[in-house]
């Protein structure tokens, strides 16, 4: 967005989005970067807010402590259950740039293609 312009979407315009950044790091030290947008003017769109979205990253984090971070079923089980969807892309994003540094491709690539016969061995801290 650039700095001083207002955009419109459907619902409204909107004037200012500020982004939340996930950072999800392996046992290893390798680490991928998610992020999310839940500015007040987006309240309509997703029905949430920022502190909402903290709250449940914070309240997500304990549980995933100690998982195979390329075990996305069993990751996306564990916090389905959650209600904020923005809080789950942002989780979501960092794991897959992070089994994209483990499988040492980028993200934008097919790297999952490769997941059921190539394991990263790395656990979430």
């Amino acid at each position: 967005m650039t700095p001083g312009k207002e955009f419109q979407v459907t619902y409204g315009t909107i004037a200012a989005v500020t982004d939340i950044a996930v950072k999800i790091t392996a046992e290893d030290g390798t680490f991928g970067w998610g992020e999310t947008s839940c500015s007040t003017s987006m309240f309509y769109f997703s029905g949430e807010t920022q502190a909402s979205v903290r709250a449940a990253i914070k309240n997500m984090a304990p549980s995933l402590l100690g998982k195979e971070a390329d075990n996305l079923n069993l990751i996306h089980e564990t916090v389905k259950y959650v209600q904020r969807n923005q809080a789950k892309c942002a989780l979501d994003i960092a794991l897959h740039d992070l089994i994209g540094k483990q499988q040492g491709v980028p993200v934008y690539t097919n790297y999952w293609e490769g997941l059921s016969q190539t394991r990263c061995q790395c656990r979430i801290r």
